[in-house]
């Protein structure tokens, strides 16, 4: 059986999911999450919106760049 799941929770992802699937318009990583939560693609995956932390964490400052900002 196979799920899928969208979230934006990466420390959900990470806990709960053998597997995870990066998306920026285009699949950017699968795989593992050891694989796929690298800098590089977390990077890519947020538009380059992301800091990474000494202890590994992922500190992403928005979802969005500006040119895709929505309006509600």
């Amino acid at each position: 059986m196979t799920a899928l799941i969208s979230t934006h929770d990466l420390n959900l992802a990470a806990s709960r999911f053998e597997q995870v699937l990066l998306l920026n318009h285009q699949v950017v990583a699968y795989g593992r999450v050891a694989d796929v939560f690298t800098p590089q693609a977390l990077g890519q995956a947020f538009s380059g919106q992301v800091l990474m932390l000494p202890n590994g964490l992922a500190l992403v400052d928005e979802c969005c760049p500006p040119d895709e900002a929505r309006v509600i």
